[in-house]
């Protein structure tokens, strides 16, 4: 099937093939448009073929188009492996030609590349110990190198808290003066900053508690002053605690 540009929705005696032009279309379609779902494509095709929509449609062109990710997915490591490209960190350190390209005898610039570094919370998942039902596992992993793992993350938990424990005891506070830094302990003998403690007080209660409740609060990215994109990973149970290294 493949050497006619198919890809059967069984691995054995497929009723069904799909054109890889139909997948590729699919693919970058939903690149730019993430609403797109794989039962919309399904539709559409059976609109373009004059054909009554049925819902295992869908299913044989999701199990198509997951065959075709993971045969991209082994050409672009291969391809990758033959050109040098599996390093760790190497896109990362690679992504922007105008940042990480440096010409010969080229002077160094005090600050060779700019980044940004932000979250949202808009990919939300619910912690099952607070809620009904039982959680739906995906086994699946990010396969991109720029894709950060929550084990990985998890080693630099403690590292935001030590680095301002280090930076607090080096610096010489004046206890007039309102402008501190929120102390990292709870301890009650501590100077708490003025403005910290009135944006809080007039913080909606629905805010204070609202990410306690997730398991996952958002997705944290890292970008170069071009947009190109370095690295990703989940804000993972305390919202950008595990992330803040990357500053």
């Amino acid at each position: 099937l493949l050497c006619y540009g198919c890809i059967g929705s069984l691995p054995v005696k497929p009723s069904v093939t799909i054109t890889i032009r139909t997948l590729a279309v699919y693919r970058q379609t939903h690149r730019v448009c993430p609403r797109l779902s794989i039962h919309a494509e399904a539709k559409k095709l059976c609109h373009l073929h004059n054909v009554c929509y049925r819902r295992y449609f869908a299913e044989q062109l999701r199990a198509a188009f997951d065959v075709y990710l993971e045969l991209q997915r082994r050409i672009t490591a291969r391809l990758d492996k033959h050109l040098g490209r599996d390093t760790p960190n190497w896109r990362m350190l690679n992504s922007c030609p105008a940042c990480q390209y440096t010409l010969q005898q080229e002077p160094p610039l005090r600050y060779s590349i700019i980044c940004a570094c932000d979250g949202n919370n808009s990919a939300k998942l619910v912690n099952p110990a607070v809620c009904h039902g039982v959680e739906r596992l995906d086994p699946r992993s990010g396969t991109s190198s720029i894709w950060l793992s929550e084990p990985y993350v998890d080693m630099f938990a403690d590292e935001q808290s030590r680095s301002r424990s280090a930076a607090t005891a080096a610096t010489i506070r004046d206890p007039d003066d309102p402008w501190i830094e929120e102390p990292e302990s709870c301890d009650s003998s501590e100077l708490v900053s003025i403005c910290v403690d009135r944006w809080r007080n007039a913080a909606p209660e629905s805010h204070k508690k609202m990410f306690a409740i997730f398991k996952k609060s958002g997705i944290f990215i890292t970008v170069c002053r071009h947009g190109f994109l370095l690295n990703i990973c989940d804000m993972v149970r305390s919202g950008e605690l595990l992330v803040l290294f990357l500053e």
